[in-house]
């Protein structure tokens, strides 16, 4: 019996950039192109939070101070989360 798992098919973004780098890169150019594929995910990551915030009507500074509070006091917070009505 074969267990090896079954082949993967590359996603759209695997198979481009598998023709874009065809040939091998300096290093220096390999970290550039790190640099700007993380620049690109973290700016979707804050429009995405940012969209959320906004649809929740929330601000970054409420967050903030939610999560300092959670932060000092852990064990009355998971407290009131269990004992809150669902």
């Amino acid at each position: 019996m074969n267990l090896s798992p079954s082949p993967r098919r590359l996603s759209n973004a695997q198979s481009l950039l598998l023709q874009l780098f065809e040939r091998d890169l300096p290093e220096s150019e390999l970290i550039d192109v790190r640099r700007v594929l993380t620049k690109h995910f973290a700016q979707k990551a804050e429009e995405e939070a940012e969209r959320i915030l906004n649809d929740r009507h929330e601000l970054a500074q409420d967050i903030e101070k939610d999560s300092a509070g959670i932060n000092e006091n852990r064990t009355n917070y998971a407290q009131t989360l269990r004992s809150s009505p669902k």
